[in-house]
Formats: C-alpha cells, sequence, structure tokens
C-alpha cells in the first residue's frame, strides 16, 4: 500500500513522497543531487510537524518553475567575498539549493575564521529555516539563519502589513542531538494560515486582524498577523522582525518592508536570506560545549518540559514510518506528480 486514508487525511509513506518530488524536479531539469535537497528539505518539514513548509509548497515550486521564475539548474555567484564573509546572487535557483550552498560556504569559513556570515540576494524561498541551522550544529557549530518574506505582519500598533513572517532559527549541537529553535516572528507561520484555509479550520487567538484592525480568527478574514506577543505585547516580535529585515533586505542587496515579492505569490522573488556560522573551537572545548548544553537540556526535562526543537524531534520519529496529509493537499501534490508522470508511491 502507498497510502491510507484516516478520515480527512492520507497516510503516505515518506520515502514515497521524497521520491516523487526528486523525479519530478529531475524530469523538469534538475540535477539529482538538487533534486534530493528539495525533497529533503520538504519531506523533513513534513515530517517535524511543519505541514505549512512541507508537501503543501511542492506545487508552488513546480508553478514557479514553469512560469520561468525559478531556475532548476542553481549556479550561484559570489558577488564580494572575505576570509569571513560572502554575498551570493542566487540567479533565481532553486531556493532551498542555494540556502544549502549558502550554509555550507558559511561552516566552511567559520572553520578558519571562528564566525562567518553569509548574505543571499535573488533567491526563492527556502523552506524550513531549521533545516540549515541544523546543518551547521551537525557540523559542530553554531547556526543562525533569518530571512525575510513578503509583508504579512502589521507593526506594533497599526494594522497594515509591512514586514514579512521573517522567520529565524538558531541550532547548537549537544552530546544526544541538536537543539534547533525555528519560528516566525508572527504569533502564528502565514503557511499555518493557508492550511487552516485548507483544512477548513479556525486560526488561534490573538494571531490575525482583519481589514478594520480588529482581531479575527476566520482566516477568510485576515488582512494582517499579529506579531508574537500579540495585541498587548507585540512589540517584541515586530522589533525582532523588523531588524531581520534589516540584515536580511538592506544588507544583502535585496528588497525589505512592502518591496519583498514572490514568497508566496507567482512572480519574481525580491526577499533575501542571512547565515551564520559560530564555529564553537574557537571559543572553548566542543566536547565541553556540548556536555554543558546537555546539561541545559536535561535541566528543561527534569521540570516536565522540552528543549527547542524536541517536539519536532518527536513528531519525525512517530512519522517516520508514516505521515499524515490532509487530503486535499495531497490531491494537489499527487496531481502535480502526475502531470509529469510520476506516480506517487512508483
Amino acid at each position: 500500500m502507498v497510502r491510507g486514508y484516516c478520515g480527512d487525511t492520507v497516510m503516505c509513506r515518506p520515502e514515497s513522497l521524497g521520491l516523487a518530488m526528486e523525479r519530478v524536479l529531475i524530469r523538469l531539469g534538475a540535477p539529482e543531487e538538487d533534486a534530493r535537497t528539495v525533497s529533503d528539505v520538504l519531506l523533513r518539514a513534513e515530517l517535524r510537524g511543519f505541514g505549512s513548509h512541507g508537501i503543501m509548497r511542492f506545487p508552488k515550486l513546480i508553478a514557479s518553475i514553469e512560469h520561468g521564475l525559478q531556475r532548476t539548474k542553481t549556479e550561484i555567484t559570489i558577488e564580494r567575498e572575505s576570509p569571513n564573509s560572502a554575498l551570493i546572487n542566487g540567479n533565481s535557483g532553486l531556493g532551498m539549493v542555494v540556502a544549502a550552498k549558502a550554509i555550507t560556504i558559511a561552516i566552511e569559513k567559520a572553520r578558519s575564521c571562528g564566525i562567518a556570515a553569509v548574505g543571499v540576494h535573488n533567491t526563492n524561498h527556502f523552506g524550513m529555516a531549521g533545516y540549515y541551522s541544523e546543518m551547521a550544529a551537525l557540523s559542530g557549530m553554531i547556526g543562525i539563519v533569518f530571512c525575510n518574506t513578503e509583508p504579512a505582519m502589521a507593526a506594533f500598533g497599526g494594522k497594515t502589513p509591512v514586514l514579512g513572517t521573517n522567520p529565524i532559527s538558531v541550532a547548537a549541537p549537544t552530546m544526544e542531538r541538536p537543539v534547533v529553535f525555528d519560528a516566525a516572528t508572527t504569533n502564528i507561520a502565514r503557511g499555518k494560515v493557508s492550511r487552516a484555509i485548507s483544512e477548513n479550520e479556525l486560526l488561534p487567538d490573538d494571531c490575525a486582524l482583519d481589514r478594520d484592525g480588529n482581531p479575527t480568527v476566520n482566516p477568510e478574514e485576515l488582512f494582517s498577523l499579529l506579531p508574537i506577543g500579540g495585541k498587548d505585547f507585540g512589540y517584541k516580535g515586530y522589533g525582532l522582525s523588523y531588524v531581520i529585515d534589516l540584515l536580511c533586505g538592506p544588507l544583502t542587496n535585496a528588497a525589505s518592508g512592502t518591496d519583498v515579492r514572490g514568497t508566496t505569490t507567482l512572480e519574481k522573488c525580491t526577499k533575501g536570506d542571512f547565515f551564520i556560522a559560530i564555529n564553537i573551537s574557537s571559543f572553548t572545548d566542543l566536547d565541553l560545549f556540548k556536555s554543558r548544553s546537555g546539561e541545559l537540556v536535561r535541566e528543561v526535562q527534569d521540570d516536565c518540559a522540552m528543549f527547542p526543537g524536541e517536539r519536532e524531534e518527536l513528531n519525525e520519529k512517530k512519522s517516520i514510518s508514516g505521515v499524515e496529509v490532509p487530503d486535499l493537499i495531497y490531491s494537489e501534490f499527487e496531481d502535480v506528480c502526475m502531470k509529469y508522470g510520476v506516480a506517487v508511491g512508483e
């Protein structure tokens, strides 16, 4: 069996979903390694419970390629470079491939320089930010990843979308597994709104405003998202999003604020990304750091709480043998695959 129905969801084998995505991308001209990278990013998001950044993004990715907005042959250009920094032009390549290359460059530079930062412009949506910060953590480093997105968040005290959900992810190694923090700077990610619409669900309280600036839980009435902290304390999430926009926009020669386009719509993508790798060995003994960071994990768990990324780690372990995908999202995914002669599970 390739899939089994469970209510309004479809139970899928992860390897079937991943292989189908790879085959479609290869048929569209992507090199095998790049197709595997994109498939892995989307599948990991699905398994870890980030359905908003999982396979529901695949049809949008393919549409972007079909409209000539995203090239399947990804060739980056390093426009500026120093021993511990680089500015990359993604040349409208696959955003997830560009991001993987960018964090890899940051990691390599940090090996000799201690800390390295890489900015990216002229790229595309890169999926789950935690995928790339975790790459650094698995290399014995601390990874920090930012990106800006098209407007969705109202400034604190306002009602009009001026900033994106502008996610941040930080990952660090421990003796056992990386700790991975990955979150939008809004109370709810934009992708979860799309998922709520497709699943006919309401939004949580204190997450969205309608056109009149009134709180709403109806995703169809949403005009802007509230920053982390909501109506009363949203200056915190708003300030963080603003700073991320500065790092990913003006600093990387990408757009910022209301000029950011193409992260959710079919138009030229103008957003920017920013990656930082910190070589722990430049500051302290790596094993000592891992031991102490592990102690912090245990302190949190001893209080019956979860460390950042633990919920997602448990989701991934639970989903490795089968992942539930909402029926509508699966149907769209399957239609795209069949369009290119790929049967999910073949």
